[in-house]
């Protein structure tokens, strides 16, 4: 191939890079529970309104709907940006659904508001403020009339204090069914060159690619004992049409009128024939190292398949889909192959292509994994296959990029040791330490500081775990820590330590966060229970016990061997705590401490369960249950319960087991009100109360 075609590969491949990084966006705040608060932030610059929005599936909800007294069910949290049909949220592909999105804005605004809108699949209609502001495509609960569209929009309105948006969507066809891409807000003069910006910065890119597609084949004209040439030209500009029905969907926008099935079936033909492309490349490239009559399976495969995508409806594409990809894979093996051949042949660029090869099979893997789980994340094939070719070119210049590439990988191979080193000792541990890095860290350091201390631990695990065998065990606690990690982090704690199916987690910021830790734990318990349940699995339970206080954090061990560890009687009474929980049947129990150091928890029930004795403590220990805001039972005994209390702490026995008896009436699954009637029993059935049972503290 000659040098001037690899300089143009290798420009291409640099201008494809720039753009993945002009255009990004600025980082924002999160949404959580279906509310983003933007009041303070400079909306002029962009904001992605990305984190946890309302869903509504297989409803179209009106803004109307959702006026006061809404008392609609089926609200559902889900990622954004993400699709509604992954492994996380488990709706089918085709339906409908309504977003909903509370938005905190600034008191006053200097000038119109704008929503920046792309990549929903397929069709919707967008609500600002309860007017209807866009649509795109046929909405519809049927799905016989729905019709997709891929139109990007950008919208104004005006709005100031709160805005709320209501996005109505439906998807007969597309994959990936949702807001695959997050909305972006921002004032009218900040996004109105945004969505201009992204496509005239694909097309020149797209634009480029085609036309050193072109120039090759051009070459190949020319000099017609350049098939490769021919070949890598063809690819390009399948790559080029490839890169201009995905990303800013530039065809979906300038040639909408071609069809939205036409479109989505031409992204799938451009994957067939690629492989086409680069199985006809490698073979003018390295004619003698090829491996006997492949190129018979790999035309037969990729044209019957091109062909198929024509007529055949998506869902079914998709559903077939599977298995080009699993020859493509196959196709990748015998490609490489066919290198090691032409490297034990001491064939020129062999190396470089081999390398090319490896990233390409990573990428088409990577696509499989995502497209298969329908999980949200970009196709990165093409891109990949745009390396694989770059590395054609890079032989020219190879000797430049040698130090370059030298410092690159020093550089990778220090932040891969960091990273691997923060993955056994926090980073969050080592910066209360006062420490930059665990090189720094020795025997010994410590330091005493006032954290609040959270224990979580499946109940009934070992029941649970002697069903499963030593592999599905480890799965098993790999995809629950995996669950829970991300709230923690989320609320401004690091997990200390990882305790077969438990944790030990830190908040140094403030105790609020570790209760807040805890509730959202009880609900990202309950949807990893649905998703169990739709795998035919049994539910699971946690425990959590929270406590505040002074403690000492800091190294043990010896000189060559030592961990970081936290040493108080605050964590050994929150061990105790989270043991409490099944004493109790609570999910949730805390100290004293906490509740006063925790003043405002009006956003979290909470009840008095009494002075209870705790192992290896002399005194009785207050605590308290924080109420499950699914537990309507226990919030309406509430005043009942605690009253109960108040007369055993003051002997009064009889009220206090009439009490605990009216409480079950009302909530028989109560688990602390039973136990307190057994305990009471013992005391009735000792003389005259002579001898107390364990766990009742009586007045003075």
């Amino acid at each position: 191939m000659p040098r001037t075609s690899r300089a143009w590969i290798a420009f291409a491949l640099f201008l494809t890079v720039v753009s993945s990084y002009a255009a990004g966006s600025e980082p924002s705040a999160q949404a959580r529970a279906g509310a983003i608060h933007v009041s303070d932030a400079d909306l002029r610059r962009t904001i992605d309104l990305t984190g946890e929005w309302e869903l509504y599936w297989g409803k179209l909800l009106e803004p109307h709907d959702f006026d006061a007294g809404f008392q609609e069910s089926g609200g559902w949290p889900i990622r954004v940006p993400g699709s509604w049909n992954d492994l996380a949220n488990g709706f089918p592909g085709t339906g409908s659904a309504t977003y909903r999105l509370l938005v905190t804005l600034p008191d006053i605004t200097t000038e119109p508001l704008g929503l920046y809108l792309r990549n929903i699949a397929s069709a919707y209609r967008l609500y600002c403020n309860g007017a209807l502001i866009a649509e795109n495509g046929t909405v519809s609960s049927h799905s016989s009339l729905i019709r997709g569209s891929y139109a990007q929009r950008t919208v104004f309105f005006e709005a100031r204090g709160r805005l709320e948006i209501v996005l109505q969507v439906s998807n007969a066809e597309e994959v990936k069914a949702g807001m695959n891409t997050a909305p972006r807000l921002g004032y009218q003069s900040a996004l109105a060159p945004v969505g201009a910006r992204e496509t005239i910065l694909d097309a020149l890119i797209y634009a480029f690619i085609l036309a050193m597609g072109l120039y090759h084949i051009l070459l190949s004209i020319i000099h017609p004992e350049e098939k490769a040439s021919l070949y890598f030209g063809l690819l390009a500009v399948d790559l080029a049409l490839r890169g201009a029905l995905t990303g800013s969907r530039l065809l979906h926008q300038f040639a909408g009128g071609l069809g939205f099935h036409t479109l989505i079936a031409a992204e799938f033909i451009t994957v067939y024939a690629a492989g086409a492309f680069v199985f006809f490349c490698f073979h003018h490239l390295f004619p003698r190292e090829r491996p006997g009559a492949a190129w018979i399976a790999v035309v037969a495969v990729s044209s019957a398949y091109s062909l198929f995508a024509v007529f055949a409806p998506i869902r079914t594409i998709v559903a077939v889909h599977l298995y080009y990809e699993i020859f493509l894979l196959a196709e990748g093996v015998l490609l490489i192959v066919w290198l090691i051949r032409a490297l034990h042949a001491h064939r020129e660029g062999a190396v470089l292509m081999l390398m090319g090869l490896a990233i390409m099979l990573g990428g088409a893997t990577y696509d499989i994994i995502i497209d298969q789980l329908h999980t949200f994340g970009v196709f990165v094939t093409s891109y990949t296959v745009v390396v694989f070719i770059f590395l054609q070119s890079a032989l020219i210049a190879r000797r430049y990029a040698l130090a370059f590439t030298s410092a690159r990988d020093n550089l990778e191979i220090s932040e891969g040791l960091a990273t691997g080193y923060s993955r056994f000792v926090p980073r969050e541990f080592l910066s209360l330490l006062g420490k930059e890095s665990i090189v720094n860290v020795e025997l010994g350091d410590q330091i005493e500081m006032n954290l609040t201390v959270l224990f979580a631990d499946i109940r009934s695990f070992t029941a649970l775990s002697e069903k499963m065998s030593p592999r599905e065990n480890f799965n098993f606690l790999n995809s629950f820590l995996s669950r829970i990690s991300p709230v923690i982090r989320r609320n401004s704690g690091f997990i200390d330590k990882y305790m077969g199916d438990g944790i030990m987690a830190l908040f140094p910021r403030s105790p609020a966060d570790g209760l807040r830790a805890g509730v959202e734990l009880l609900e990202t318990v309950r949807l990893f229970n649905r998703h169990r349940a739709n795998s035919g699995y049994q539910p699971i339970f946690i425990g959590v016990g929270i406590n505040c206080g002074k403690l000492m954090l800091g190294t043990v061990g010896e000189a060559s061997r030592m961990e970081g560890t936290v040493i108080s009687d605050v964590v050994n009474l929150t061990s105790r705590l989270e043991g409490l929980t099944r004493t109790f049947g609570s999910n949730i129990i805390v100290s004293k401490d906490l509740i006063e150091a925790c003043p405002d928890t009006a956003g979290y029930p909470r009840r008095y369960l009494g002075s209870v004795p705790v192992r290896g403590k002399s005194d009785l220990v207050a605590v308290y249950e924080i109420i499950d805001v699914v537990d309507e039972g226990r919030v309406r005994t509430h005043d009942r319960f605690e009253t109960a209390v108040s007369n055993i702490e003051q002997q009064r026995y009889s009220e206090a087991t009439a009490g605990f008896r009216a409480v079950l009436a009302q909530d028989p699954a109560d688990v602390a009100a039973r136990y307190y009637i057994d305990r009471l029993l013992e005391i009735a059935r000792s003389k005259a109360g002579q001898a107390r049972p364990s766990g009742i503290r009586a007045a003075g």
